[in-house]
């Protein structure tokens, strides 16, 4: 009744918090009930709950969490691990973990969960017990286990989780893949505990977890099957939330990023249909440019190296919906998340150019064209300009490089041309005077046809560079060479490309 009277007062009176948080003698008083009434369910959870609304502070969650050295996470840990009849007690631990754990990483980010792991271990010392972050967190894996049924003790589960983790972190030879393929087995278990009830909080916050386990393969080793197959479910599950899109998207893109374990998640997300989930969601949310950055790169991870997620791609239409992407924006064309939506598409697209039925889908869609004039825009950001380059080189793989332009070469065919042509001749000492006399032409034919070009200007003063590096100008170059050079610095004298080149 003590405990329930205070939690009470200091409910209705806010300003009461900071003179019981900074009173020893209240907090050991509190700390000696937990220990006394150790078997007491309602004791527990009054004491839990008063310690997570503390804990609803950071300043006080730090004072909490530093008093003598972490012995506040130690009795939390250890009502945790008692039996209830509901879990209320241990929902309301789960609470003041989360709260605590926030405090401490707010701190310092760059220790992350390392800072708590030192608090716990200080206390296990205290208690002549080694508390790790794995016992921890096999902690609140087995709470959640034993409550299933407990929605609110199952979602502040898994934000605790999400504190703890450290996927970088190495413990052992697979990290924290024991508690990962756990939490997996886990997330099933409360899937079928709750048949008709919507799970959409648990799953956003499951996919959140996972997005951030991804991230690294440490944590990954052995369960990418049961880590790909759960994480397609949610997908499919919760197709309308965008949380779970977003974060759905880029684990996919996570787990087709790491090289050891790459080749092996594109084919066991292609068999769980991955492909088709991706579009599905570019499709529902066809404006949510932040969701269409993560999906084209999910595409892109996907298609290197694996012919059946390519030829899904383009069999679902997935050509188009990238160039949909490309085309969306949010507040303006070049806004922050309208930009990275315009990159990722195009990574996207340069990834699915190298097979030769995505290029022609690729030209066929008139990407290429729309590229190559977009490219002559003054007010297009560098970091966009460089993946349109990619792109068009990209694009310009099969291109015969020894064709000579001929007379009106339009300007997309003399963009593929001078690109294809910059390939081939990397590095400058492989030019024969043969070839450089007939490189020079093209570049003074290209830098002549589209004076107004600024893309055109700058390959074409780039691909003469060359040429001068392998032969002198005095045995190679005429006059008019400087005549069109000057003329292309001043007709694109704001033009940082063509001033550089």
């Amino acid at each position: 009744e003590g405990l329930k009277t205070i939690w009470a007062i200091i409910s209705l009176y806010s300003h009461l918090i900071s003179e019981l948080a900074s009173n020893p003698e209240c907090l050991d008083a509190i700390i000696s009930a937990m220990e006394t009434h150790i078997d007491g369910e309602a004791v527990q959870e009054i004491a839990c709950g008063l310690i997570a609304s503390l804990a609803g502070y950071q300043k006080y969650a730090l004072i909490l969490a530093d008093l003598h050295h972490g012995v506040i996470v130690q009795r939390l840990i250890f009502a945790l691990r008692r039996s209830s009849r509901t879990g209320s007690p241990q929902e309301n631990v789960l609470k003041a973990l989360f709260r605590l754990s926030s405090a401490i990483l707010s701190t310092d980010t760059t220790m992350e969960s390392h800072f708590l792991e030192k608090t716990v271990n200080h206390a296990g010392n205290k208690f002549r017990e080694q508390i790790s972050l794995d016992i921890v967190m096999t902690s609140i894996i087995n709470s959640m286990k034993q409550y299933p049924a407990n929605n609110s003790l199952q979602i502040w589960g898994v934000r605790c989780l999400w504190n703890l983790i450290s996927p970088s972190a190495r413990h052992g030879q697979g990290g924290h893949s024991s508690i990962v393929s756990e939490f997996l087995r886990h997330v099933r278990t409360v899937t079928k505990a709750h048949p008709d009830t919507s799970l959409q909080a648990f799953y956003e916050l499951v996919i959140c977890f996972l997005s951030k386990v991804s991230s690294s393969n440490v944590c990954l080793h052995g369960c990418v099957d049961n880590f790909s197959s759960v994480l397609l479910d949610i997908m499919k599950v919760e197709k309308k939330s965008s949380t779970v899109a977003i974060h759905g998207c880029r684990s996919i893109y996570n787990l087709c990023s790491h090289e050891d374990i790459a080749t092996s998640s594109r084919l066991v997300i292609s068999s769980l249909h991955g492909v088709d989930v991706v579009i599905n969601t570019m499709e529902i949310f066809p404006e949510h440019v932040i969701l269409q950055r993560e999906a084209c790169m999910a595409l892109a991870g996907l298609s290197v190296d694996c012919m059946q997620n390519t030829e899904k791609i383009l069999e679902l239409g997935g050509v188009a919906r990238i160039d949909a992407s490309f085309d969306a924006y949010c507040v303006s064309r070049f806004d922050e998340s309208s930009l990275q939506a315009k990159i990722g598409a195009c990574i996207a697209l340069t990834s699915l150019a190298t097979y030769p039925a995505a290029l022609s889908a690729i030209r066929d869609a008139g990407i290429v064209k729309r590229i190559v004039h977009l490219m002559e825009e003054e007010d297009v950001p560098d970091k966009l300009q460089n993946s349109m380059k990619t792109l068009l080189e990209s694009c310009s793989e099969f291109e015969n490089v020894s064709a000579k332009l001929q007379e009106g070469a339009d300007r997309e065919q003399c963009c593929m041309a001078l690109l294809a042509n910059l390939r081939d001749v990397l590095p400058p000492s492989v030019i024969q005077r043969d070839k450089a006399t007939w490189l020079r032409s093209i570049a003074l034919h290209s830098m002549n046809a589209y004076t107004d070009s600024a893309h055109i200007q700058a390959m074409g003063c780039t691909l003469l560079s060359h040429v001068y590096v392998a032969f002198s100008t005095d045995s190679i170059g005429q006059a008019r060479d400087i005549e069109n050079i000057i003329n292309a610095l001043k007709a694109h004298t704001t033009r940082s490309t063509v001033v550089s080149s």
